[in-house]
């Protein structure tokens, strides 16, 4: 991933000093950088196999390792620089309903990250939704998973994504689409599928509907589907020509949806493939902005504030209260705007190719 500075951020799932995993940067030009190297000693529990790394407004790097067993699995924070690392939760896959390992986790507009935990005991609560605070280090079990039969699993099998009606969506084994609200009520919609299975990913595109895929299932297919559950779309991928076991499902700014195969594929120069990238145009418009949160919250002409988001790539303007604002764009993710002169208090709006989105919340102009 990109970070806020520039460079890219990355682990590896084993090597380094002590076999166990590493995360690095990389700058553009090439330039790799050792951040840390993950241990699991009597004196050190830095966890195992780290798995992904995410960026908070903070500018600390969140991540998880695992799934393994106790202590192994973690959640931990690790500066830019990787002099500062935290364990901050230790996963049990026999504590209920806790589990191991996380499919990603996203930041919401109150600040928390939320996630689904991969795998955990099987005749008890398997896996869960969680809430974390990364200020206060506090770590809640949203909802628990039951898996009482293995024919007839109860499992969550992706990451969540946080839509536009402010409730968060993922998928659970057997193709089942559920929502759950920040506070934890959840609710099952219903199957997308009935060919796939399990472990897929899930996004809200351009169009205010749930596309996504799944990496177990076959052919494997890309789907979509309303957040009330209605089913507008299977589209089955050709093993010979794109591959199959689907993952990496997201929408550029172009409105195109792209992703990824882990095995077969089109043959290259007569040669067999081993995995493929694709790209399906449904005729989605491109993706406005959303706007997540902005640290700090108030400033004075001349400072600036970080803003969090997604679908930042070709921004053309930003404002405050409608007066047009200085700034740079990061990441995808990230934006850097200097407060106007002649700024008042009032809502932030970003414009791109997909339109102008505007802040649930004031920026305050002291």
């Amino acid at each position: 991933m990109e970070g806020t500075d520039g460079f890219l951020y990355r682990t590896t799932l084993v090597g380094g000093g002590n076999g166990l995993g590493t995360a690095f940067r990389l700058s553009k030009t090439g330039t790799i950088t050792l951040l840390h190297s993950f241990c699991n000693t009597i004196d050190c529990h830095d966890g195992a196999n780290p798995a992904f790394l995410t960026q908070g407004i903070d500018g600390n790097f969140y991540g998880v390792t695992g799934p393994t067993n106790p202590p192994t699995s973690v959640l931990f924070r690790m500066s830019r620089t990787g002099s500062n690392y935290t364990v901050l939760h230790t996963f049990d896959l026999k504590a209920q309903p806790d589990g191991t390992g996380v499919f990603g986790m996203l930041q919401a507009p109150d600040g928390n990250s939320y996630g689904t935990t991969v795998a955990g005991d099987q005749l008890k609560p398997y896996n869960s939704v969680f809430r974390f605070n990364p200020v206060t280090g506090q770590y809640t079990i949203l909802h628990g998973f039951n898996s009482p039969n293995i024919n007839l699993p109860n499992i969550a099998s992706s990451g969540l994504t946080l839509a536009s009606d402010g409730k968060l969506y993922g998928l659970r084994v057997d193709s089942i689409h559920y929502r759950i609200t920040l506070s934890g009520s959840y609710h099952e919609i219903g199957p997308v599928s009935p060919t796939q299975f399990s472990d897929g990913d899930l996004i809200e595109a351009s169009d205010g509907n749930l596309w996504g895929d799944f990496f177990f299932g076959d052919p494997g297919i890309v789907f979509a589907s309303t957040l009330s559950g209605s089913v507008l779309y299977n589209i089955p991928l050709n093993s010979a020509v794109n591959g199959f076991e689907a993952f990496g499902l997201l929408q550029a700014a172009d409105g195109k949806l792209y992703g990824m195969s882990f095995e077969n594929g089109a043959p290259t120069n007569g040669q067999p493939s081993n995995g493929s990238f694709w790209v399906i145009d449904a005729g989605l418009p491109p993706p406005h902005a959303t706007l997540v949160n902005f640290q700090p919250t108030s400033g004075k002409p001349g400072s600036t504030f970080l803003l969090q988001g997604s679908h930042f790539v070709g921004t053309t303007m930003v404002a405050i209260d409608g007066v047009c604002a200085k700034f740079h764009v990061l990441t995808a993710n990230y934006v850097r705007v200097t407060v106007p002169a002649g700024a008042t208090t009032g809502k932030i709006s970003v414009t791109n190719a997909g339109g102008t989105s505007t802040s649930t919340r004031e920026f305050t102009v002291p």
